[in-house]
């Protein structure tokens, strides 16, 4: 069990750490459009759970 949670961690490591900084420098980049920073930000965070009742 601690093997897989090493292997499952580095592997986020691995992809969400240049994920992130990608999207970061994105937004803060004055020349990316404003639908372009909407959707990096939407991107970053986790999506709220949505009631359709």
């Amino acid at each position: 069990m601690k093997l897989v949670k090493k292997i499952l961690a580095i592997y986020f490591l691995l992809f969400g750490i240049p994920f992130s900084a990608v999207m970061i420098l994105e937004i803060l980049n004055p020349k990316t459009p404003a639908q372009e920073k909407e959707n990096d930000l939407a991107a970053l965070t986790i999506p709220k759970k949505r009631n359709y009742d």
